[in-house]
């Protein structure tokens, strides 16, 4: 059979994106079929969509289309019959480079033909989000982000258990060029970095107009410099929002500017800062990467988290997102310079301060409703409390592992002892980044102590929203900054009253703690008060109210018994 020409031609329909492609964009391209037809490729509006339209002299009965992005099928559909009855047809892609195969079938044979296309949209949301604090951040402001979901978001959490990634809101995506199953990979942070990494250099190729709107955890924040101004796309092309990762925040804040020596000007410092930021910008730029070693550039990526506030206040295209700063929180010795940072500074929208309860209080029953979908909330998450009449007490754990959950069965009992199970039934809430259902051993531990494990992906801030009547107790954690009753903050785990004074980042709530508990050691002044080779805790009695007499007591891990002292060590009847 004589062969003939098949020709494609590929039109992008935004205008912006001519100029981005040239005449490329216009190109013709032919291979030989066994009938002439003619195909017309275009990105439908700014959408994730391809119409593909086709002319021939043959009736068309059946029409192919493959979109590959590399060497991953992004959609491979069959027409047919109705289907081709207006000469064209739509298929789903997403932003990006794809080659489109096609293969049009008629009576006389086939037409074969491939182009390589581009999708762009104008502007995006990039959002690869560490920690639970910056995830919790992102999903409460998700409308304001988004322009009411106008603008397409793209997210990778490295703790994706929390989601239901088939209740994603409109125009929100998983990042789209790796496995869905790599996204829900839990922890896989390295992975995130590179497909984010390659996908908005990917981007802006397509269309250096686009505006890139990254949302990062302020621990994580030198991702902005790596991920942006590493792939060569200008200030005036980009806004980031550092996201508060809670206590960490503050503490990296505290250790550039809460430098307790004599002398010590933390303007001066902030000048040195800020003149390390500026080289370091050109550093990235002309190395086109960021890996934060700081042998090669000014700064180590370890030293930039220090830098949320000064990025924040030199760039106009950076902003800090954060949960309460205040005096005590945010710590400096020079009072002149806090001052600046927590009054004009916040007014300026160098700082946000961006509190859970805000946008939570202003849901709707709707909104409410597709939060609780997106984050898998179970109403019978306290059923075993509810059925019982008991109160929920819900014990904040922290890494599923004994290092970092020291003592862990001997606290759980005194406060089973001390607030009793007659009153409470008992729930565990591990740390997000150690999910219970991927360690046996604590599974074990849990059912041994009689305790209901909660799902530790959820933020406990969204656990205390929809179930204000939760008790908490436990490791010390900034979900306790959420508590706004002191009733319901019973007890610290771990942690002397002292110790607690001493702590920079338990300010805001420290004051709320019904009772502090910690370990009494051999050299400790009340380690004298106890007898035999068990272990042995302090008790300091902070909101909740002792006995008439009683200073403090100590109990007993072995017995689980209390012995109540006076403020002169006598034991009290």
């Amino acid at each position: 059979m004589k062969k003939s020409f098949v020709l494609i031609a590929l039109i992008l329909a935004v205008s912006m994106l001519f100029s981005a492609c040239g005449d490329d964009a216009l190109d013709v391209s032919t291979v030989y079929s066994d009938f002439t037809c003619i195909f017309v490729i275009n990105q439908v509006n700014e959408e994730q969509k391809l119409n593909i339209a086709y002319s021939s002299d043959e009736a068309i009965t059946k029409l192919e289309v493959s979109v590959k992005h590399g060497e991953q099928v992004v959609a491979n559909q069959v027409f047919e019959g109705d289907a081709l009855k207006e000469n064209n047809v739509t298929i789903d892609a997403y932003y990006g480079k794809h080659t489109v195969s096609l293969r049009a079938t008629s009576a006389n044979g086939v037409a074969e033909a491939f182009k390589e296309v581009s999708l762009s949209a104008s502007e995006y949301v990039i959002a690869p989000i560490s920690g639970s604090m910056p995830q919790l951040y992102f999903t409460l402001n998700m409308k304001e982000i988004t322009n009411d979901h106008q603008i397409p978001a793209f997210v990778w959490l490295a703790r994706p258990d929390s989601w239901n990634w088939d209740n994603l809101p409109d125009n929100v995506y998983p990042m789209p060029t790796v496995d869905i199953k790599e996204v829900l990979t839990h922890n896989n942070y390295d992975k995130m970095i590179e497909a984010t990494d390659a996908y908005i250099e990917e981007l802006y190729s397509i269309n250096s107009g686009s505006k890139f709107n990254l949302y990062i955890n302020d621990y994580n924040s030198y991702l902005y410099l790596k991920l942006l101004a590493g792939n060569g796309i200008p200030e005036n092309n980009y806004y980031v929002t550092l996201l508060s990762d809670g206590g960490a925040s503050y503490a990296d804040f505290n250790l550039a500017f809460n430098v307790q020596e004599e002398g010590f000007d933390a303007d001066a410092k902030y000048a040195e800062m800020a003149e390390k930021l500026k080289t370091l910008y050109t550093e990235v730029r002309e190395a086109k990467d960021y890996d934060g070693d700081g042998s090669k550039f000014s700064v180590d990526g370890s030293d930039f988290r220090q830098y949320a506030y000064v990025a924040a206040k030199e760039m106009n295209n950076v902003e800090w997102w954060i949960l309460r700063p205040r005096a005590g929180v945010l710590c400096s010795p020079d009072e002149e310079f806090i001052n600046t940072v927590l009054t004009t500074d916040k007014t300026e929208g160098i700082i946000e301060e961006r509190n859970f309860a805000n946008p939570l209080k202003a849901m709707t029953d709707d909104e409410k409703t597709a939060l609780k979908s997106l984050y898998n909330f179970n109403n019978e998450l306290f059923e075993a409390a509810d059925e019982s009449g008991k109160k929920a007490m819900m014990i904040l754990g922290s890494w599923a592992n004994p290092e970092n959950e020291p003592d862990f069965e001997d606290y759980v009992n005194l406060v089973k002892a001390y607030y009793g199970e007659e009153e409470f039934v008992y729930y565990y809430k591990g740390h997000p980044n150690t999910p219970t259902s991927n360690y046996p051993d604590k599974q074990d531990q849990l059912e041994d102590l009689n305790l209901i494990d909660v799902e530790s992906s959820i933020n406990a801030e969204l656990i205390l929203f929809f179930y204000p009547d939760i008790y908490m107790c436990g490791y010390n954690s900034s979900t306790f900054m959420s508590v706004e009753s002191a009733e319901m903050a019973c007890c610290m785990f771990n942690m002397s009253f002292a110790q607690a004074e001493a702590n920079e980042g338990t300010s805001e709530y420290r004051g709320l703690i019904g009772i502090y508990t910690s370990k009494i050691t051999e050299d400790s002044p009340y380690a004298s008060l106890c007898n035999g080779d068990g272990s042995f805790y302090l008790v300091e009695y902070n909101n909740d109210k002792s006995k008439d007499g009683v200073a403090f007591s100590i109990f007993d891990a072995e017995e689980k018994t209390f012995t109540d002292y006076d403020e002169n060590k006598n034991i009290v009847a």
